[in-house]
């Protein structure tokens, strides 16, 4: 039989994927009892993977992110992204959050498949509330194949309903600390495959984002002085203007 390695502590139920960062820059994914960490084409064939499917995803993977390299629009590149999880990888909801600037809270900038309103009660989400804010808050990604039976989970009869079963949430790591939060859902089962090619296009994504919104910042210009302190500076130049003239 296959080694089976010990699964790690961590407070998911027994259905639940769970991605858990290391110090390396590859994740470790933990599907039940089997910890999964491909580094190359050559381990992967080794495995009980799918290789072809893999390198049949990855290459839409790739074709995604050729469709925002180079942009500087932090939305647009966000909405592109969940656009094409949707229609390329047919999940069935996709969204993503950015921090703010002053990190206190996520703002859900793009959202496809069921909704596409940027509106209501996830339009903001402070760091740190709701699993979203969570990811965000301890830059750890989560994975849940039965999301109905997640003890977290706000809602549960909208999973069913909608006949919701996996969901994928990761952080989009720039440097030591998240810049946003990639959710996606679907209506089956989240392999490992779909999972590496996730993960790498999650890279891809937060590498274009953070240049977007540093080109953003570079754009907008630098606030120097409150309206008050602006009309008293004026005031003052004033007064010396008059004491010039007398």
């Amino acid at each position: 039989p296959p080694h089976r390695a010990q699964r790690p502590h961590c407070l998911t139920t027994h259905s639940t994927l769970y991605l858990q960062l290391q110090k390396s820059p590859r994740p470790q994914a933990v599907i039940g009892q089997r910890t999964f960490t491909p580094t190359s084409v050559t381990q992967l064939a080794s495995s009980d993977l799918d290789v072809s499917r893999l390198l049949f995803d990855l290459k839409r993977c790739g074709e995604l992110v050729n469709r925002f390299t180079g942009w500087l629009e932090a939305d647009e590149i966000a909405t592109c992204v969940t656009d094409g999880l949707v229609e390329t990888f047919g999940c069935a909801f996709a969204r993503i959050w950015l921090v703010e600037p002053d990190r206190t809270a996520l703002r859900l900038v793009a959202s496809s498949g069921l909704y596409t309103r940027l509106d209501g009660s996830f339009a903001r989400v402070p760091m740190g509330a709701f699993k979203v804010g969570k990811i965000a808050q301890h830059c750890i990604p989560f994975l849940s194949n039965c999301l109905a039976d997640e003890v977290w989970v706000k809602d549960r009869e909208w999973a069913l309903d909608n006949r919701i079963q996996g969901f994928a949430g990761l952080p989009l790591m720039a440097g030591e600390q998240a810049i946003g939060v990639l959710a996606v859902f679907s209506h089956d089962p989240m392999v490992p495959e779909f999972l590496e090619v996730l993960q790498m296009l999650s890279l891809s994504v937060t590498g274009a984002l953070a240049a977007a919104l540093n080109h953003q910042t570079a754009l907008t210009p630098p606030i120097t002085a409150t309206l008050s302190e602006q009309l008293a500076d004026r005031q003052g130049r004033q007064k010396l203007s008059l004491l010039g003239t007398e």
